[in-house]
């Protein structure tokens, strides 16, 4: 597999992460009340999907 396809293999990888991080958020903020532990989940799903937020930025910026 060529560098190019390799990149392309991983940018579809994080884009599929990142929208499963999305919907998985989206699923919990439709509750009216988060519990704590709720609320680190959600906050730790934020950070997972910032990262490959950045990760995708990145790819596509080489």
């Amino acid at each position: 597999m060529s560098r190019k396809q390799s990149g392309a293999v991983e940018l579809e990888t994080l884009e599929q992460e990142h929208r499963e991080l999305e919907r998985q958020l989206q699923q919990l903020e439709r509750r009216a009340h988060l519990t704590p532990e709720e609320q680190a989940e959600a906050a730790a799903l934020k950070r997972a999907k910032l990262l490959r937020k950045d990760a995708i930025h990145a790819l596509r910026a080489n």
